[in-house]
């Protein structure tokens, strides 16, 4: 997963603009911190699910709120996609 991540930002993000490389790296961290040493197959469904679960929760709750969970995982979604349908893996 981080070999992925690490990708997205020299190839897809060094491209956009300052505002959306500062915000779109929180996300990045929360998820190289959730599964960067894992394989890609590692990301299920599932495990997306209890991840979700987990970060919408309230701050006050151990979570990230539900503004903070939902670009978490926005920004999931457009890595995951990136990945498959643009990255240049070679």
């Amino acid at each position: 997963v981080a070999y992925g991540i690490e990708l997205y930002r020299k190839q897809a993000l060094a491209g956009q603009s300052a505002n959306t490389r500062r915000t779109a790296e929180t996300a990045l961290r929360r998820l190289e911190a959730w599964a960067g040493d894992m394989p890609i197959a590692w990301v299920t469904r599932e495990r997306v699910r209890k991840l979700r679960d987990q970060v919408r929760r309230p701050v006050d709750q151990g979570g990230l709120g539900q503004s903070a969970a939902f670009h978490l995982l926005e920004r999931g979604r457009i890595i995951w996609r990136w990945f498959v349908d643009e990255a240049d893996l070679a």
